[in-house]
């Protein structure tokens, strides 16, 4: 009878044994499983943040090649007028500055 319950509790100790054994590796899937999961999830945060730096990047670039246009124009046609300008007149002004600079000792 004694040995029955001597029995009795070895293999209630292995059966808790066998549980705690179980629970344990269930722990670690299930930590392994939320550690996966946020590895996904950080992996997905960068790549959508990459993705929308460079959306940034690109609208940004569109948007200078479009500001750009005005001030080309601009120049262009400050650059005409430059070349409007009569040579004698040119070279009017061309001997002034000269002027000042000699007379000012090149300061």
């Amino acid at each position: 009878m004694a040995d029955d319950v001597l029995v009795q509790i070895k293999e209630a100790e292995m059966k808790a044994q066998d549980l705690i054994e179980e629970s344990k590796a269930k722990a670690d899937d299930i930590f392994d499983e939320g550690k996966k999961l946020a590895d996904e999830s950080y992996q997905k945060i960068v790549s959508n943040a990459r993705e929308k730096a460079k959306q940034i990047i690109d609208d940004a670039y569109k948007k200078a090649k479009e500001d750009r246009i005005p001030v080309i124009k601009t120049a262009n046609e400050e650059a005409s007028k430059i070349k409007d300008i009569p040579k004698d007149k040119l070279d009017k002004v061309v001997d002034e500055i000269v002027e000042r600079i000699v007379e000012n000792g090149n300061s």
